[in-house]
């Protein structure tokens, strides 16, 4: 936890917190093409949480959830937590930061999707 206090935008970083956490030899860094348990999810959403509210401006802490998190709802709770403000304001790379995620898994693809329109909805409105 110190090194993230320095830096907590360093992925590095996560994959060792993360390692320490679920209590294995190696850092994970790509959890998009990983097996997550239920209870590896439950921990590391636990620890994301925390983490969250610890570093409120960390764009690392908001976005890594989405490349571990398993269960639909819980996606789409981080998926709408992370990218609604950068909707909003119109931020043009954010398809580039979230496109890994479309092509995961039909179920985030379709929950993105109803997601985006419901932000493009809210807008129009």
């Amino acid at each position: 936890l110190a090194l993230l206090k320095r830096n907590p935008e360093h992925f590095g970083w996560h994959a060792g917190l993360q390692a320490a956490e679920l209590q294995t030899a190696t850092p994970t860094e790509r959890w998009l093409s990983a097996e997550v348990t239920a209870e590896a999810e439950a921990t590391l959403a636990a620890l994301y949480g925390k983490l969250q509210k610890a570093y409120p401006k960390s764009q690392a802490c908001m976005r890594l959830p989405l490349d571990f998190t398993r269960s639909p709802p819980a996606f789409a709770a981080a998926l709408d937590a992370y990218a609604r403000s950068y909707v909003r304001k119109g931020v043009p790379s954010l398809f580039a930061d979230l496109k890994p995620l479309c092509a995961e898994g039909a179920w985030s693809r379709v929950l993105f999707g109803e997601l985006v329109e419901g932000w493009v909805g809210a807008l129009e409105a």
